[in-house]
């Protein structure tokens, strides 16, 4: 049951950070004039 718990914390967080991480790459390559 912890592990579960564990691995469902690392899939919420890991998800909004992959996205938040895409959207920082994308607004740098805008800025960057790409």
């Amino acid at each position: 049951l912890l592990r579960h718990k564990t691995r469902k914390d690392y899939f919420t967080v890991g998800v909004p950070l992959i996205m938040v991480m895409q959207v920082v790459v994308i607004f740098y390559a805008m800025n960057a004039g790409w």
